[in-house]
């Protein structure tokens, strides 16, 4: 029997150590069929022990914030076993003079295909794509009509917007997660009743099945943020069936296709959204699409993309 080789998955603080799970869904688990996978806060003292363990840099790009490290792994160019996940949110910004920066032996894994598309073109770096689905969960249900979810992370819509979306689903319940992401103010209160949607506020939950109980309960759900970098919680909602709304950009526009599987407003300025076609957008039928293409994506994330990041590493790391 061949052992499996250790590798070493790091995240510059504990947010998704104890409070997210979406690596270890996504990442973790996956390369735990392959390898001995530990997932620990970022630490140079501690990346200076793990000589032959193969490291992936999660999120933020930890190499770039400590010089010591990226000098550490520009002079051990000879050891392809450095990998980064880099998050589109947050370096959807970058130009090439920031990704010249990466050292040449670092191996990009991205989830995002607008991502991977333009670092193709940086002819250096050595970049694999991912498209991500979670394991498909129980179907979602309509017997009590049209229940639209949504966490409130970034205050990305506004409070007009909620209302306006609530009024032409014709939404029995909204269920209105109200936990904002650190550094964001909370800029309003919704009502207890939208005309005849009834408005159920979650302040907190204690963990990710608490979690996803709540979201069990929808069969709509409108995407939190602008842009994503994996975008777990709407590819959590798509697994289910659920109908997602979304801004018109990545990686939700990677999933989503505009009223066939669900829905992309290019503009969220109440008055200029197309409200009469959402109100006539038979959910149902889309429903049945969602979780069709949530079905297929799934097999194909365990059969062709987790086999490819297998590879990926381990074809860099053979000679080590």
């Amino acid at each position: 029997m061949i052992s499996k080789k250790d590798l070493i998955c790091y995240l510059k603080n504990d947010w998704h150590l104890v409070k997210s799970d979406a690596f270890i869904k996504c990442l973790v688990n996956p390369l735990s069929k392959m390898f001995n996978v530990t997932l620990k806060q970022f630490d140079f003292e501690d990346l200076l022990q793990q000589k032959e363990k193969i490291i992936i840099f999660l999120f933020i790009p930890t190499f770039l914030d400590n010089q010591e490290c990226r000098t550490y792994i520009t002079q051990n160019s000879n050891m392809n076993r450095y990998f980064w996940v880099p998050m589109w949110d947050w370096i959807h910004v970058w130009g090439v003079k920031e990704w010249e920066m990466i050292p040449k032996n670092m191996g990009i894994i991205c989830f995002c295909y607008k991502l991977y598309l333009f670092l193709k073109q940086i002819k250096r770096l050595r970049v694999l794509y991912l498209k991500f689905y979670h394991r498909p969960y129980d179907p979602v249900s309509y017997d009590h009509g049209v229940v639209l979810a949504y966490w409130n992370r970034t205050n990305l819509y506004s409070k007009e917007f909620l209302i306006e979306l609530c009024k032409n689903l014709r939404a029995t319940r909204f269920l209105y997660l109200d936990k904002l992401d650190p550094d964001y103010e909370k800029r309003f209160e919704l009502p207890e009743k939208i005309e005849n949607t009834k408005v159920v506020v979650y302040k907190n939950w204690a963990n990710s099945e608490e979690y996803q109980h709540i979201l069990s309960e929808s069969n709509v759900f409108l995407c939190p943020r602008n842009v994503e970098g994996v975008g777990l919680s709407f590819i959590e909602q798509f697994s289910r069936g659920s109908v997602c709304f979304s801004v018109d950009h990545a990686t939700m526009n990677e999933y989503i296709k505009h009223k066939c599987n669900g829905y992309l407003f290019s503009n969220l300025e109440t008055n200029d959204v197309n409200w009469s076609e959402v109100r006539n957008l038979n959910l149902k039928k889309v429903s049945k699409q969602v979780r069709k293409d949530a079905n297929i994506g799934y097999r194909i994330w365990v059969l062709y993309h987790q086999q490819r990041l297998f590879s990926f590493i381990l074809q860099d790391v053979s000679h080590v």
